[in-house]
């Protein structure tokens, strides 16, 4: 199996992408190939998550693929990102996109934040700068939890690789959906949400990557929901992607 380390420094400022330059990652290219499902495992309630998927996106369309974004939101709002995707991004068009359930909702858990709106305009202007770039939204947070919901959410992210084949699909997902083996600290058993897609035929290559970081803050829900400190073990702040065998 295939992991990646990516380390960073959360609560850092970040340079947003654009359609004319991506900002540079170190070993990211292997990555960028027809067919690839990349799982990006975070800690939600980071703008550097995010902001890391968008990066991704940057490169793997530049580099002439048609990219797919998964984005942990309910399928029910699809509409309304495709509508913001195909706009100018004027402050209307904000407001029809933010007047959206996750958006509104009292419970907030760091995946309907400024940096995922950040994200998909982003994407947008990716898009709107002539690149093959979309947003799939592929949560099943309506279905019964636990077990349930992972095998929901892979469904739904399958059939997301099934109506685009060819094109890289980069999901960003909590990082104990992200995991590709059998199997948490709590539940031996448990099946997450990438080893339920590895068994799909619908997906080519997978391979998931584990956010690693230097140190900051995150909006935490533990279970109530605040800004958070994280302590980190990497000292290295450059964006990079680490591929290992183990």
């Amino acid at each position: 199996m295939v992991r990646w380390l990516l380390p960073l420094v959360l609560a850092s400022s970040v340079l947003a992408s654009d359609s004319e330059s991506c900002h540079p990652i170190e070993g990211i290219q292997p990555l960028l190939t027809p067919g690839t499902t990349l799982l990006l495992g975070e800690i939600h309630g980071t703008e550097e998550s995010p902001a890391f998927a968008l990066e991704v996106a940057c490169h793997a369309a530049r580099s002439g693929l048609p990219v797919v974004v998964g984005i942990e939101l309910r399928p029910s709002e699809q509409e309304r990102v495709d509508a913001y995707m195909n706009s100018d991004g004027a402050d209307d068009d904000k407001r029809a996109l933010l007047a959206g359930s996750p958006w509104q909702a009292s419970y907030q858990d760091g995946r309907a934040s400024h940096a995922m709106f950040d994200l998909i305009d982003g994407l947008r202007e990716l898009r709107h700068g002539g690149l093959e770039v979309r947003a799939a939204l592929f949560d099943a947070s309506g279905s019964s939890g636990g077990q349930q919901r992972e095998r929901d959410m892979a469904r739904n992210l399958s059939a997301v690789a099934a109506r685009s084949p060819g094109a890289m699909i980069i999901a960003l997902t909590g990082n104990i959906h992200s995991r590709i083996t059998r199997g948490t600290a709590r539940n031996s058993e448990y099946e997450p949400m990438g080893y339920l897609l590895g068994r799909k035929d619908a997906v080519g290559r997978l391979i998931s990557l584990n956010v690693a970081h230097a140190g900051g803050s995150a909006w935490i829900c533990a279970p109530d929901c605040g800004v958070g400190s994280l302590r980190g073990g990497q000292g290295q702040t450059q964006w990079r992607v680490e591929l290992d065998d183990k």
